[in-house]
């Protein structure tokens, strides 16, 4: 076999090799989400404050969440926040917090990353089921990035929007716990 064939032999087989590979196997970073997740059917929740985050540059929100009724298997609950400019909400993935399968009765707390540095008026939600707001607060934030929390109706048109939400997971990487909560994670 001449050598130029065995070299254009050899970029074939590369070639297929990049082809074939799989792009999840390529980046570590991607979240897996768990398909089994669901919203808890019953839920109770509080929101206890939202306090700003300078290592990792955000606003953490803080509070418990409490399945009630018959326990249901993989259930869980997340967090939302919305903007006046925007018409939908937003949920990512690290945002979702699941019951504890050992004690699903149990009280949760749970710190989320909900809010970038930046000023403006916002929503924040607890929601479960099929998106059922528990509790909300409106946070209002200043350019030097002090905040006021207040309760919030859960049908005030802040936040009575559609909720686009990513798929449970712990994506992106958490920082630094946040009094001994994570802000990013389970």
């Amino acid at each position: 076999m001449s050598r130029h064939r065995r070299a254009a032999l050899t970029l074939v087989a590369i070639a297929a090799g990049f082809l074939t590979a799989s792009p999840a196997a390529a980046d570590p970073g991607t979240p897996v989400p768990i398909p089994s997740w669901v919203g808890a059917h019953c839920a109770a929740a509080e929101l206890t404050g939202i306090r700003y985050n300078a290592p990792d540059a955000v606003f953490v929100a803080f509070g418990t969440a409490t399945q009630c009724g018959t326990p249901v298997p993989d259930a869980g609950f997340r967090v939302a926040t919305y903007t006046a400019a925007a018409s939908v909400g937003t949920s990512p993935g690290h945002a979702a917090r699941l019951f504890p399968a050992k004690a699903p009765l149990a009280a949760v707390p749970f710190g989320a990353a909900v809010l970038p540095p930046a000023a403006g008026r916002y929503g924040v939600c607890v929601l479960a089921g099929q998106w059922k707001r528990l509790t909300c607060v409106a946070a209002d934030v200043t350019a030097d990035l002090q905040i006021s929390v207040a309760p919030l109706p859960t049908d005030d048109a802040l936040v009575a929007k559609v909720v686009h939400a990513r798929p449970f997971g712990a994506w992106p990487p958490p920082g630094e716990e946040i009094n001994g909560t994570c802000g990013t994670c389970f």
